[in-house]
C-alpha cells in the first residue's frame, strides 16, 4: 500500500512539519524544563522535611529518576556519534 501525499498549501514539503508546530513544541518543552527544574527543587527541600515519610519518599523519587537519565545520556551520545559518523548524504563513511 503506498502513501497518497499530496502537496499541502503553505507548505513546501507535505512530509515536514510545519514550522510554528515546532515553535509551539520548543515552548511546552522549555515550560517543563522549568516545571522539572521547580519540581526538583521541591524534592530536594523535601529531603530535609520533619517526616520521616516524606523525606523517605522524595529520596525515592530523586533516585527513581536517575536510571531514566542515565539511559536518556547515554542513548545521545551514541545518537551524536552515529550522525557524526555518517556523511551529509547519509551513508557511513569509509
Amino acid at each position: 500500500m503506498t502513501a497518497d501525499v499530496r502537496k499541502w498549501p503553505g507548505r513546501e514539503n507535505p512530509r515536514r512539519p510545519a514550522a510554528r508546530p515546532r515553535a509551539i513544541l520548543a515552548e511546552a518543552v522549555a515550560a517543563l524544563g522549568a516545571a522539572a527544574r521547580d519540581a526538583v527543587a521541591t524534592l530536594h527541600a523535601a529531603l530535609t522535611e520533619d517526616s520521616a515519610a516524606v523525606r523517605v519518599r522524595a529520596a525515592a523519587v530523586l533516585l527513581g529518576a536517575l536510571p531514566n537519565l542515565a539511559e536518556f545520556a547515554e542513548l545521545s551520545d551514541r545518537i551524536a556519534a552515529l550522525e557524526a559518523a555518517l556523511t551529509p548524504e547519509g551513508r557511513n563513511a569509509a
